[in-house]
């Protein structure tokens, strides 16, 4: 079932897959991914390596979210007074 998966997709999307169900199933998912899906320990660890920058990316984008949240509370609030590095 999953090679039929992995035939639908496009190169960029198999990639991808192969990179997050390596992640899932953990300490053994390099070599079962690479027994399934004919891509190169190369190209899955390549895979991994983007998957765990984007939760690090996306991770600090939902921080500087709350931060501009935070911040622009506090501008508009009145006991509340913001840092001057912050002021605008």
């Amino acid at each position: 079932m999953f090679k039929r998966i992995l035939g639908a997709l496009d190169e960029p999307q198999r990639r991808w897959l192969v990179g997050r169900e390596a992640l899932r199933f953990g300490r053994d998912g390099i070599q079962r991914m690479l027994e399934v899906s004919g891509l190169s320990k190369t190209t899955i660890l390549e895979r991994i390596k983007e998957l765990h920058s984007r939760r690090a990316n996306r991770r600090l984008l939902e921080h500087e979210i709350v931060i501009s949240c935070l911040l622009s509370k506090n501008l508009s609030a009145g006991p509340f007074s913001v840092p001057s590095v912050f002021s605008v």
